[in-house]
């Protein structure tokens, strides 16, 4: 988003381009800040697990409570008894 802010509303691929090669150490509220350049297309160094909740990114560190919450927003149960771990 904050890439097409910047590209502003006549957006095309030059600009789009432009924008986001001039984000540098934007806070993703992660452990480190993203950064682009014309020969840094990859933006973060590391892989971060997350899930988009309540309009922000969370970290996800507990692979139970992920498949616990799948399974409840498929009508399932886990087995686990982890069914309100997103409550």
């Amino acid at each position: 988003m904050e890439a097409l802010r910047r590209a502003g509303r006549q957006l095309n691929r030059k600009k789009f381009i432009s924008a986001i090669e001039s984000i540098r150490n934007y806070d993703l509220g992660i452990d480190n800040p993203l950064s682009f350049g014309a020969d840094d297309h990859q933006g973060l160094d590391r892989v971060y697990f997350t899930m988009i909740r309540d309009g922000g990114f969370e970290l996800i560190t507990d692979w139970h409570k992920v498949a616990a919450f799948q399974a409840k927003q498929k009508g399932e149960r886990s087995g686990d008894n982890h069914e309100t771990a997103f409550k």
